[in-house]
């Protein structure tokens, strides 16, 4: 918007520079021309009538080697001769001095009747000092395009003026979340005609924000609920005396117990309180989550700098790489957990790489959503959950400003590669290694 507005307030300016510089090309070239035709024209008239007065011949030859020497070509011809060339002779009678202005080059003649039978033939030099229309249009544009520079600068001022709020609103805009615990999220940065439209977007956020803490609430209670009755079920479960129906029973029982902790870790991220912000050692971190997936028997390594010091929130990235230790472990052999620093001091990059089939483009899109697996055809009961883990990730990654991207690993796997970036500094005394 800051380009429309500078370029509506510019135009003008330049369009108006160019028709001066325009105007005044053409005056300063009409008024050389002119000067010129007034010199010409009098030095011509003095010659014609210093001719009329001549009384002989030879005194009329005088004059005209006197005029040939001042840089008149003058010559005195019979009427008849010159008519029969009227394609390249103009014949002056009133305006002597209009006549040599319209001149523009030196192929015409200008014939001044002396009497009558006899003109005076001038064939005039156009002089070359007179500089082209467009060369003095262009010196004449440039000056006044300086002129207008400051204008135009305080154009593009006022421009960036009238937009920052608006850029700033937008800006803010993409950062609010659910996760924010601040209260005005827009602000008006002190501009009235925004300040409407803020404040009802704060009450709006503030609206929303309740409607899903309401429904978070709801469906954690209800989670809540839920587990007493699966408590119940196992106990008889467990009280069954036929194996193959005992197994199938608590199959079931623990595929919806896993259902519901997956449910719940992911409601609970979804509130600005899920965890305590603390500097945490991202590397002891990391190495504690790959020694317990590696005490169960899977194969996971881990590379990455001694130490990695960042201000995040330590048991919700916990739960971030966990998912994505079991999401790979699932479906690859071996898994290796990279660690390294990112593009900024703040930025973190943290891959979660697996050496199995990997995954479609169309699939590496949809994998994010909520409730999808890319693998509907795989059993049950392998280690599943139903679509919520690389979510949850995914939001835990987005609640420290960054993102979850899943990328083609060669020679074949799948990269998950988790982008955090630092939360606001936190006082010494709550700093801690994770």
């Amino acid at each position: 918007m800051t380009k429309q507005i500078f370029l509506l307030s510019s135009l003008p300016i330049i369009v108006l520079a160019a028709f001066l510089a325009f105007m005044q090309s053409f005056i300063d070239v009409r008024h050389t021309q002119r000067e010129w035709a007034n010199f010409t024209a009098g030095r011509l008239l003095m010659v014609v009538d210093q001719i009329r007065s001549a009384s002989t011949d030879s005194d009329q030859a005088i004059i005209l080697a006197a005029a040939s020497q001042a840089g008149l070509s003058v010559k005195l011809a019979n009427l008849n001769s010159v008519a029969s060339t009227t394609e390249r002779v103009i014949s002056v009678r009133t305006n002597l001095v209009s006549a040599l202005t319209e001149l523009t080059d030196d192929t015409r003649i200008l014939a001044l009747q002396v009497n009558e039978n006899r003109v005076l033939t001038f064939s005039p030099r156009v002089p070359q000092n007179i500089p082209p229309l467009s060369h003095d249009f262009l010196l004449d544009l440039l000056q006044f395009l300086a002129l207008a520079f400051p204008v135009l600068a305080l154009s593009l001022y006022i421009s960036h003026r009238i937009t920052r709020p608006l850029t700033r609103f937008t800006e803010m805009a993409q950062r609010v979340s659910l996760q924010d615990t601040d209260m005005e999220a827009f602000s008006s940065g002190n501009v009235d005609e925004i300040q409407s439209l803020s404040d009802s977007l704060n009450a709006m956020r503030v609206r929303i924000r309740g409607m899903v803490n309401t429904r978070a609430n709801m469906l954690r209670a209800l989670g809540h609920d839920l587990r007493t009755p699966l408590t119940r079920l196992r106990m008889k479960a467990e009280c069954c005396t036929d194996p193959e129906l005992q197994r199938r029973m608590l199959r079931d029982i623990d595929m919806l117990s896993n259902m519901i902790g997956d449910a719940m870790v992911y409601l609970t991220n979804m509130s600005p309180t899920a965890d305590v912000t603390s500097k945490a050692d991202l590397t002891s971190l990391l190495q504690t989550l790959v020694t317990d997936f590696s005490d169960t028997g899977l194969s996971v390594s881990f590379s990455g700098p001694p130490r990695l010091p960042l201000t995040c929130k330590p048991r919700l990235l916990s739960r971030a790489i966990t998912n994505l230790l079991d999401n790979a472990s699932r479906y690859g052999k071996h898994v290796d957990v990279i660690l390294y620093q990112g593009d900024t001091a703040n930025e973190v990059l943290i891959d979660v790489c697996d050496d199995g089939p990997g995954l479609s483009d169309d699939l590496k899109k949809r994998a994010l959503e909520t409730f999808f697996k890319a693998d509907s055809a795989r059993p049950a009961m392998t280690r599943g959950g139903f679509g919520l883990g690389l979510p949850i990730a995914n939001g835990v990654a987005k609640h420290h400003r960054g993102g979850l991207s899943l990328l083609d690993r060669k020679p074949h796997g799948l990269i998950a590669r988790l982008t955090i970036r630092a939360l606001d500094d936190v006082p010494d005394s709550q700093s801690g290694a994770a």
